[in-house]
């Protein structure tokens, strides 16, 4: 072996034993360091609305499962405050998925864009949620920012929908709106007044003390309407209503003399019972409406009950 060789094998070694160093050290720095949290089949994009002039972060859950043969299309269930509603629900599909008592659904949350951070999240969930102009003695500038949930139902139906329906397969008649809390409210008010748009609602702790019961006289009377109006085309099939509230949503606490009254003055059990009675009236070939008190749940620990029966009921619909 000439000199040459011998340098080429000796520099050739040293090499490799240098790569082999860098790699393990890649390899160790790799294990101590963060790494973005991926949903599996799950995607995000912020979407700037021209009718609300706000940026939404939308999230989609899309099943690896094809629609079912007798469906044409996906059935999409839409979720309010996607920040926290969309890990419930891409969890709860996936569960059901495995056990194979779901059908496939498209699950698509939306939630407020940082773009939109010139106003606080309570100030953009009374902006999008609430249907009425109203001051609310516990939030400031209420009177200022409320009342747009028209707008923001707009949003989901004229541009959100047909956005989505270019990139999925998706049935325009199985859609569902699930909303919690102000959502819950914005929820019952697409009831009362964009029948059309879906054919399952979930109200969830349904802020229904919201001006002095506005959503509550709503829908009275869009159930009078369904009553009187011989004229109006005949329902298939009827609107699916389920709502739910935390038993512990009424309890005072002794030590908290404000949060008392605002409890005592919303009456949030109380509410949707009050519902109950209402839609109580109506055959369920019209409107299909249950309603649960869950034991011992608040205002807040509720929502991943009520995500979980929402998906699961929805998406049992054959």
């Amino acid at each position: 072996m000439t000199i040459g060789k011998h340098v080429f094998k000796f520099f050739f070694m040293k090499w490799l034993v240098i790569l082999v160093i860098l790699s393990e050290c890649s390899m160790a720095e790799d294990i101590n360091q963060w790494h973005p949290i991926t949903l599996a089949n799950s995607q995000q994009i912020n979407i700037y609305s021209d009718i609300t002039k706000t940026t939404y972060n939308i999230r989609v859950f899309v099943p690896t499962e094809p629609p079912m043969e007798n469906q044409q299309g996906y059935p999409v269930a839409f979720l309010l405050d996607g920040d926290v509603s969309f890990i419930y629900a891409q969890q709860a599909a996936l569960r059901l998925l495995s056990r194979k008592v779901l059908a496939p659904v498209i699950i698509v949350a939306i939630d407020f864009a940082n773009q939109s951070n010139h106003l606080s999240r309570t100030e953009l969930r009374t902006k999008d949620y609430t249907p009425s102009i109203y001051e609310d003695s516990y939030f400031k500038n209420n009177k200022q920012l409320s009342g747009g949930a028209d707008k923001f139902l707009a949003f989901v139906e004229q541009e959100l929908k047909p956005w989505l329906a270019k990139k999925y397969s998706i049935n325009p008649a199985k859609q569902a709106l699930y909303g919690h809390s102000y959502g819950g409210l914005l929820v019952l008010h697409a009831f009362a007044t964009s029948i059309a748009s879906f054919q399952y609602y979930y109200a969830a702790s349904p802020s229904i003390w919201w001006d002095n019961n506005y959503v509550l006289k709503e829908v009275e009377q869009r159930l009078q309407q369904l009553t009187n109006i011989p004229a109006q085309p005949k329902q298939t099939t009827p609107l699916i209503l389920r709502t739910s509230v935390g038993s512990l949503e009424q309890t005072a606490d002794d030590t908290d003399m404000i949060r008392n009254n605002i409890i005592k003055k919303r009456a949030m059990v109380d509410n949707v019972e009050q519902l109950a009675k209402v839609l109580k009236i109506m055959p369920s070939s019209v409107v299909d409406f249950s309603y649960q008190v869950l034991p011992d749940e608040d205002h807040g620990s509720v929502q991943a009950i009520a995500i979980n029966r929402f998906i699961m009921d929805f998406s049992r619909l054959k």
